[in-house]
């Protein structure tokens, strides 16, 4: 499970702790939270955590 957050500023709140309440043997690398405005920068952040996360297994 890998969380993904769009925010105006709230951040991940406690999205983490009730995934993992939902699903307490989900591995949950840390949550990445971009703000809604950031597209471009949004996309390419999002592309670099997908290719560690596949690279790390």
């Amino acid at each position: 499970m890998i969380p993904f957050v769009t925010d105006s500023g709230y951040g991940l709140g406690s999205s983490r702790s009730i995934l993992a309440s939902h699903a307490p043997k989900a591995r949950l690398p840390p949550g990445l939270v971009m703000e809604e405005d950031q597209e471009r920068r949004t996309m390419n952040q999002v592309n670099d955590r997908l290719s560690g996360i596949r690279a790390n297994g």
